[in-house]
């Protein structure tokens, strides 16, 4: 039981550090794609 909760904190740690990264990944991939239609729009 104690070993499950452990799991899950270790697990939800991980998320909250991996989740900005994702998040900015994200955000960066769609920028790209964004600047390269304004870009062939001009």
């Amino acid at each position: 039981m104690r070993m499950c909760l452990r799991l899950r904190i270790m697990l939800r740690r991980t998320l909250t550090m991996w989740h900005p990264a994702l998040m900015m990944r994200m955000w960066y991939r769609k920028g790209f794609i964004l600047t390269l239609l304004l870009f062939l729009n001009h």
